[in-house]
């Protein structure tokens, strides 16, 4: 769902226009980098060095990356399917492939959780192993989210319609999840409940965190009305006002009487606290806009890697988690600050290469296929040939 960028124009009459390259890949960078980095430096550090306000504060802010994720998610979204909705959806192939990609995201979400010690001898682990297979990782909540918006473009003949609908799905999932999140998961339908609540081990349960993706369809729609073709000065004050918007409803929200939360309800799922986190993004995605103000385009290799966090996502979770062998299990938290931070930026660095690799490998493999596509086709005629053949 990559977009290419636009270029502005020296005519003073022609307006530059947002590029997903600029507005979005800059959001994903961002959450990706941090993403590399701050998982390592949480494997790895020493235990005792995990206090004071400096590591509660980078903790804090470390909490917005999953967040920056899942409202990227629905932006790319809305640029990628409203902005011509009716095209979109007679455009052949494009719905069909949509699909394949929801269920390879939520394949791979379940397929990073193998359950390995199923077949333990020791029945506590092998149960363990069994309930983390079954929990909702981000992966299956950015796929289930975006199979959601899907069904409800597939039925709207406005795209007004879905951003309509995204925006009311994101207040109801963020004040629903403290009622959601009291959910107990077991028995035979352990795996569907995880979808609902943290309780059973679930990192990302469609409440609240759904909300986001659905946050950032609606959002999207705010900012840059006209997608793409969206002047670009229009976004930051947009934005800007969303920030203050949603800043000032989580003022409200801490203050509401009526509400579903316990002592028992997980902090994430508490609704003051989710408004606190997306209004925290936009304010970051507000400095992002005005960076996309000056800078015409990103840097090819940056473009790349924009487009391939899932496999950033991928590959750092298995040096660091993989199969038991990962750097979590053989080194774990023993770590001095130094060693962590060469650590720290050594993935990232390492991650990075991987990405831009996977990326060339899959360009190589469209070239390679290309030449077959032809013959399948066969040759083409000019013009001049087909009225002379006629």
């Amino acid at each position: 769902m990559n977009a290419s960028a636009i270029e502005g124009s020296a005519a003073p009459a022609k307006k530059r226009k947002v590029s997903r390259v600029i507005f979005v890949d800059l959001l994903r960078l961002l959450a990706s980098f941090q993403m590399l980095h701050g998982h390592t430096i949480d494997a790895l550090l020493a235990q005792e060095l995990r206090q004071g306000p400096i590591f509660s504060t980078w903790s804090w802010q470390r909490g917005l990356v999953s967040v920056g994720f899942l409202f990227a998610a629905g932006i790319a979204f809305t640029l990628s399917t409203l902005g011509d909705l009716a095209k979109w959806k007679a455009t052949p192939g494009r719905p069909a492939k949509r699909w394949r990609r929801i269920a390879w995201l939520i394949f791979l979400g379940y397929s990073m959780h193998f359950p390995a010690e199923a077949w333990s001898s020791d029945p506590a682990r092998a149960e363990a192993s069994i309930h983390a297979f079954m929990i909702a990782d981000v992966l299956q909540c950015i796929g289930v989210s975006i199979a959601v918006v899907q069904i409800i473009a597939h039925f709207a003949k406005r795209a007004r319609t879905v951003v309509v609908a995204a925006a009311c799905l994101s207040l109801t999932f963020f004040f629903l999840a403290p009622l959601a999140d009291s959910v107990e998961p077991s028995g035979w339908a352990r795996p569907f409940l995880n979808y609902l609540s943290h309780k059973g081990g679930s990192l990302f349960p469609l409440f609240p965190w759904s909300g986001f993706v659905f946050a950032g369809v609606a959002a999207s729609a705010f900012v840059a009305p006209q997608g793409a073709r969206t002047d670009a000065r229009t976004p930051p004050p947009r934005l800007f006002a969303l920030a203050v918007a949603l800043f000032a409803a989580w003022g409200i929200a801490r203050g509401v009487p009526f509400t579903f939360v316990s002592e028992s309800t997980t902090s994430h799922a508490v609704p003051s606290f989710v408004l606190l986190k997306l209004a925290s993004v936009v304010a970051v995605v507000v400095v992002l806009s005005l960076i996309g103000l000056r800078v015409r385009a990103l840097p090819k290799f940056l473009q790349k890697l924009a487009g391939e966090s899932l496999m950033l996502y991928w590959f750092h979770l298995m040096v660091l988690y993989g199969a038991g062998i990962g750097l979590g299990s053989t080194i774990g938290r023993t770590l001095s600050f130094g060693q962590t931070m060469f650590a720290a930026a050594s993935m990232v660095v390492v991650a990075c290469f991987v990405g831009l690799g996977w990326n060339r490998l899959k360009a190589w493999n469209r070239e390679r296929k290309a030449p077959k596509l032809n013959e399948l086709n066969g040759p083409q005629m000019s013009g001049t040939e087909g009225r002379k053949g006629g």
